[in-house]
């Protein structure tokens, strides 16, 4: 089944969606940004970045409106997801 299609292909996006960067602990540093930690929440109970906000990426769909569209954020997450 179909549920849509996107006009021109990916090509059409290009220029249209940010990249994700990937970086280390010291890099973060540099950034004033609010960090968004998307674990699960025994990872999130173990240990957490001070002032970090906690959305678990299996909640992100419906905190989506709570996230701002104009800020950047850094996103904390595992190794992976659902392993």
């Amino acid at each position: 089944m179909v549920n849509g299609f996107l006009e021109g292909g990916i090509a059409s996006w290009k220029g249209r969606v940010d990249k994700v960067k990937s970086i280390n602990a010291e890099r973060m540093k540099d950034f004033t940004v609010e960090v968004l930690d998307v674990r699960k929440p025994g990872e999130w109970n173990i240990s957490h970045l001070k002032d970090a906000k906690f959305v678990p990426l299996s909640d992100m769909p419906a905190n989506l409106d709570s996230l701002d569209k104009h800020k950047t954020y850094i996103v904390h997450c595992g190794g992976g997801y659902g392993r």
